[in-house]
């Protein structure tokens, strides 16, 4: 289906369908794909968005699109929003996809101490932790997502194929990049597979600086305001 505009009130006329249905000018969203005429039987004083199907795309002369369904008035904010949905979407994952965890490998090391995100307020898709650990060396980790790629290889066709996941603007997920994003988000209160950087620092010296496959778990989420009064900002300030 393809979003785009349906000119109900262009003066311009393109003629009638078998049945007598008046045929207008359909301008996609993507505007690469150029224009079509399609028909439909709605009056309006404004123009419309609305999803077509195309069988065929002519050279020698318009194309027929097929109404598929009108969202909305032009210049509604839900419906322009939903129009843009369509516009980005692409075919994704079947419903209740399963996947398969990863193993949590004994070569691992599970960090201890005091782990921390700071991201926008309210985020959910938290991606990487700051921990001060108890063996006197900073982390710097980011989620492994590899390591589920590697157990769900069907997944990274798919996730390249999508390319990013789609919010809409009040944060809801419309269209996942990966069907296993929350079990990768380094989420407060539970282990995660990681990435770390390790390193130490004295006074402003850093030394034996490592990347390690790790298991962590998140201990605090704040904000880039709240961070400020947390007792690791002097230590943030240092580093």
């Amino acid at each position: 289906m393809i979003p785009g505009i349906l000119e109900l009130t262009s003066r311009t006329k393109y003629g009638m369908t078998s049945r007598n249905v008046p045929l207008y000018l359909f301008r996609p969203l993507n505007q690469q794909l150029g224009n079509c005429i399609v028909g439909c039987s709605q009056n309006s004083a404004t123009n419309v968005l609305a999803l077509v199907d195309v069988p065929k795309w002519e050279t020698s002369k318009l194309t027929r699109g097929n109404l598929n369904r009108i969202l909305g008035n032009c210049g509604d904010f839900e419906v322009e929003e939903e129009a843009l949905s369509y516009q980005v979407r692409k075919k994704g994952y079947p419903k209740n996809t399963m996947f398969s965890i990863p193993p949590y490998a004994s070569d691992r090391l599970f960090i201890t101490g005091d782990t921390f995100n700071i991201d926008p307020a309210g985020c959910r898709d938290v991606d990487d932790v700051f921990t001060i650990g108890d063996d006197g060396c900073f982390y710097i980790t980011i989620a492994d997502v590899s390591e589920w790629m590697k157990q769900n290889p069907d997944a990274m066709d798919t996730a390249c194929e999508l390319g990013q996941t789609i919010y809409s603007v009040d944060g809801t997920v419309i269209q996942s990049m990966i069907p296993f994003e929350l079990e990768c988000s380094l989420t407060v209160g539970q282990p995660r597979l990681g990435l770390s950087l390790r390193f130490n620092i004295v006074d402003s010296t850093i030394s034996n600086v490592s990347f390690i496959k790790t298991i962590i778990k998140n201990d605090t989420s704040y904000s880039y305001d709240s961070v400020y009064a947390s007792p690791h900002v002097n230590t943030l300030k240092h580093v």
